[in-house]
């Protein structure tokens, strides 16, 4: 035998033989499926519980959150949609809580009482005056200039300042303890919960905003500080505020967590 030979002899004589392949059944046991069948039921189970869980945190708030102040307070998505639908009832807004109180119309803040007058009886009343009404169409005309004073006056063609402005006025209204009454801890808390909203709304639609998320927990850090302040100089008030305000005491009293995500259910 050659060389090549005994090296080859050599070479093969440590080569292992390859095991055949173990073949893998199938699970087709009862027991197996039954197992299936009892994990696939316990997952749906779950995840049912779960969006039971979420829907009655949803309903929680919703039920929260429906108080006459909150109700009160402009909404600038609602301004929008009263400028689509003519039959909208958002010209007048309620000046307290009570059912009696007068509506208050929904003027741009800054005109003084004479300027309202003078701008939708006054000028009306002159022109008429001063007008030798030859037909009947000049009438109609005037009192089509009033109205359009009118909408150019109301607050769903002003901007989120002024909403702003009207809101806080709703909140000294509601919560002041006498008239013009905009330091007490109440009407602080409100103004607070205004702009915590507003943010609220803003970073449901921009989760990404960083800055406003972290400006979104330090306005509710500030507004459980002066809760906590309310309630140790009156609990009565202070239960009172919070249930107008939509707030749970929970909400106030524990430790307030940044959230990398706001939601509707927050």
């Amino acid at each position: 035998m050659n060389s090549t030979m005994l090296r080859s002899l050599a070479t093969s004589s440590f080569r292992t033989v390859a095991k055949p392949t173990a073949y893998r059944a199938l699970h087709t046991s009862p027991a197996t499926l039954a197992k299936l069948s009892r994990r696939k039921l316990e997952i749906r189970e779950s995840v049912q519980k779960a969006q039971e869980a979420a829907q009655a945190v949803v309903e929680e708030r919703r039920q929260r959150m429906n108080t006459p102040f909150l109700n009160s307070l402009v909404q600038p998505q609602e301004l929008f949609q009263s400028t689509l639908d003519p039959a909208s009832t958002l010209d007048t807004a309620p000046a307290t809580l009570t059912d009696t109180a007068e509506p208050v119309p929904k003027l741009i803040l800054g005109l003084q009482e004479d300027d309202k007058k003078f701008l939708l009886e006054t000028i009306p009343e002159v022109q008429l005056s001063f007008k030798k009404v030859g037909s009947e169409d000049e009438i109609p005309s005037t009192f089509s200039a009033v109205e359009n004073i009118h909408k150019s006056l109301s607050l769903s063609n002003a901007g989120s300042p002024d909403i702003t402005k009207w809101n806080k006025q709703v909140a000294i209204r509601t919560f002041g303890r006498k008239e013009g009454d905009s330091g007490s801890s109440e009407v602080q808390a409100a103004i607070w919960t205004i702009r915590i909203n507003n943010l609220k709304q803003h970073l449901i639609k921009n989760p990404k905003d960083r800055y406003n998320n972290r400006r979104y927990t330090m306005l509710q850090h500030k507004r459980a500080k002066i809760l906590r302040y309310l309630k140790r100089c009156s609990l009565e008030r202070y239960a009172k505020c919070l249930k107008q305000l939509g707030l749970r005491p929970d909400m106030v009293e524990n430790q307030i967590l940044p959230v990398s995500r706001v939601t509707e259910a927050d």
